[in-house]
């Protein structure tokens, strides 16, 4: 009786392991000997101790002014990757910007961070990331080192946002910082009595435990204010128009309405601003991105741009027929073909949950089986070199265009192998 039972068990265990191996097969694909031969000889690992991007991106990168790179959010590699590869764009590609996926508003405060250190500044903004995979230890560790960075190269780049302001008490901030270096005021008496009074609410906010005072009061009040300012700012253009920063003012308010006009269902019937991308309205986030980023590169002509974006952002074609802000700056004329996607694929990696704070596995989205392709912790793929396999047919996800190739989505890759999850960050 005994043998027939470990024989069953015995038995049972054959099947679960013959169904995982089946799984796997079926999951995860696996590559040519022809196209491993391709990827182990374009790749180089990246050791971040001293990184070397050069037998890579060197002589590859004189037509991009634009260049993503993609990360799956709160996952350690991810920062000290992004930092040593603007290093090496900033000092060998001329890469003198780097564009955030953060608020317009919010980032003129980090980018006065850089400027002056003023660590309130930073902590300011970190305390109001809170409920996002932006607040993070490690996202915090990255201003300090950019911060540190920025002294050793004299201050000769600049860090801007191109995304909605979600987080508007930062961008309220940002729009008060702004009006104090240019020594000025907002006009209207009222309306600047009422900005002084939110920025020192929020001073005293307890931003994790969200303990406003009369929370639905504030929440109107920031929403107003915004509409009130901008009001103001056309009512009296002589008044405002003189301050050197007054297109960067001008752009902070109405990116907040912006985000209150697609996020919080604000003023859609008759909204004050009447804001349009390829001349249609502005109906969603890439949308709004675009908008904002053609904004950012007309303030700043003849310079080159480089962030590290969530990956849906950085393909360079839709994806099921939804188009992305890399695919629509692709096809701008002032931009054609002048924008480099560099994807990310992690393996053995994980994650923070930005509403749990549970520790999750970051999926192997590739499709594939990508082990055997791993360098190291960090790998680093050109995809577009002669005689890829990459060129001629889709590989990897399956939501692709099946007549387009994968270097029509992004020409490099990263593949990021035992990234462990951020930590929160606590004040």
């Amino acid at each position: 009786m005994k043998k027939i039972l470990l024989l069953s068990i015995l038995y049972t265990i054959i099947l679960m392991l013959s169904s995982c191996a089946l799984l796997k097969t079926n999951t995860n694909k696996e590559f040519s000997d022809e196209e491993l031969q391709y990827l182990n000889d374009n790749s180089i690992e990246i050791n971040l101790e001293n990184p070397d991007f050069s037998p890579i991106l060197k002589n590859k990168l004189n037509n991009f002014k634009i260049i993503f790179s993609s990360e799956n959010h709160a996952t350690k590699l991810n920062f000290d990757y992004k930092l040593e590869l603007f290093k090496y764009l900033h000092e060998e590609e001329d890469f003198n910007i780097y564009i955030s996926e953060s608020g317009y508003a919010s980032s003129y405060v980090i980018n006065e961070y850089l400027k002056t250190g003023n660590e309130e500044y930073l902590i300011y903004i970190m305390n109001n990331l809170d409920g996002t995979f932006a607040n993070s230890k490690e996202n915090y560790e990255f201003y300090k080192k950019l911060k540190k960075y920025y002294d050793e190269q004299n201050g000769n780049f600049i860090f801007i946002g191109a995304d909605l302001d979600f987080q508007q008490e930062s961008a309220l901030f940002g729009i008060k910082l702004l009006l104090d270096n240019n020594k000025i005021k907002i006009k209207n008496i009222e309306i600047n009595e009422k900005l002084e009074y939110l920025i020192k609410t929020f001073k005293t906010y307890d931003f994790k435990n969200k303990n406003y005072p009369n929370p639905n009061r504030i929440k109107d009040e920031i929403q107003n204010i915004f509409k009130s300012i901008y009001s103001d700012m056309i009512n009296n253009e002589n008044y405002y128009s003189k301050i050197k920063e007054f297109e960067k003012l001008k752009f902070m308010v109405e990116n907040s309405l912006l985000n209150m006009k697609l996020y919080h269902d604000y003023d859609k019937k008759d909204s004050i601003l009447n804001l349009t991308y390829d001349s249609k309205p502005i109906k969603q986030r890439e949308e709004a991105l675009t908008y904002n980023f053609l904004k950012i590169t007309k303030m700043y002509k003849n310079q080159k741009f480089y962030g590290q974006w969530g990956g849906f952002h950085t393909k360079l074609n839709k994806i099921s027929s939804e188009p992305t802000i890399a695919n629509y700056l692709n096809n701008d004329e002032n931009f054609k073909n002048k924008v480099l996607s560099i994807y990310s694929f992690y393996i053995n990696s994980y994650y923070r949950d930005n509403k749990s704070n549970k520790i999750e596995k970051i999926n192997n989205i590739s499709g594939y089986d990508l082990a055997p392709i791993s360098k190291g912790n960090i790998t680093l793929f050109d995809l577009n070199n002669k005689n890829s396999p990459f060129k001629e047919k889709m590989f990897f996800l399956d939501m692709h265009e099946k007549k387009l190739s994968t270097t029509d989505y992004f020409q490099l890759f990263t593949l990021f192998d035992g990234s462990k999850s951020t930590e929160k960050f606590i004040n």
